[in-house]
């Protein structure tokens, strides 16, 4: 079994190349932990280049992949997470705002969709609808067990923002009905052994049908955008958004730990990391380490 990230790299996995600007290094950390340093250069691993490792080495986009999502006129969407299936069709969980609403009706119009490819360049075709308003920021992954998941924020039904909007038309949300102050509310606090119960979706197939997870989970409190990282052994690492207990409401990273996409999730430290929306990888070269 095979699963594959939609990222076309520049050059075989097996090659180690020296970016074309080398930068004077000390340590990895100075390479962007993108590669190694040697003789106080850095030596780029091939997912990446430039003079510190800090840029994807990717192959120049085909004009053709300007819309490798087929989407509805003026329709906006956010994010898409691409994931191969045994016999080699791309699969792609994206939020999509419906009623072709802007980016600013998200937290209304926001619902999961599911697409297909044959190439992860795309076309990609909206196939059926994962879950309705209110639900975002998806992530498709594979278990070790061969089932499907989609880890995500909402729970298909409309929240206390209040039902999908209707009136957008152009892919413009109408002014009236953003609260500016409500668009980012910050996410809620987590404690180092505290059970969490992220927003999932497990099914057999790709296609559905979908199970919710937070079921299996239990009682816990909620994982905002939840990041997972699952292990060969089925373990999995999940990074929440949370506000640092510092006084400055500073959105931060909490770090938890799962024997299994199952459950349970407890907290096992929150990370010197801030910002939102994390995901979380590893380096084939360098397995000791965690990217987030």
């Amino acid at each position: 079994m095979m699963v594959e990230r939609m990222t076309v790299l520049a050059a075989a996995a097996a090659v180690v190349h020296a970016a074309s600007a080398l930068a004077p290094c000390t340590t990895a950390s100075d390479c962007s932990l993108g590669g190694v340093c040697t003789a106080g250069s850095c030596v780029c691993w091939p997912t990446w280049t430039g003079p510190n490792c800090s840029v994807l080495n990717v192959l120049p986009s085909p004009a053709t992949c300007a819309g490798a999502w087929r989407r509805p006129a003026n329709q906006s969407s956010w994010g898409g997470s691409v994931v191969r299936d045994d016999a080699g069709l791309y699969h792609m969980v994206s939020a999509d705002m419906e009623a072709h609403c802007g980016l600013d009706s998200w937290q209304r119009n926001s619902r999961i969709v599911h697409l297909t490819s044959a190439k992860p360049t795309g076309p990609f075709v909206q196939s059926d609808v994962v879950l309705d308003a209110f639900a975002h920021n998806p992530t498709l992954h594979r278990a070790p067990d061969g089932t499907w998941l989609v880890y995500h924020i909402g729970n298909g039904v409309p929240d206390s923002h209040g039902p999908p909007l209707k009136t957008c038309t152009h892919g413009v949300t109408p002014p009236s009905t953003v609260d500016d102050d409500a668009r980012l509310p910050p996410p809620l606090p987590l404690d180092v052994g505290d059970e969490i119960a992220p927003n999932l979706l497990w099914a057999a197939r790709p296609s559905g049908p979908w199970n919710d997870g937070r079921r299996i989970a239990g009682d816990a409190k909620s994982c905002n955008n939840p990041g997972p990282y699952i292990f060969s052994n089925g373990t999995v690492l999940l990074v929440c958004k949370v506000t640092s207990g510092d006084g400055q409401k500073i959105r931060q990273m909490a770090i938890a730990v799962a024997p299994s996409w199952e459950g349970p999730y407890t907290v096992r430290s929150l990370a010197p990391v801030y910002g939102e929306d994390a995901y979380v990888f590893r380096q084939p070269q360098d397995l000791s380490l965690i990217h987030i």
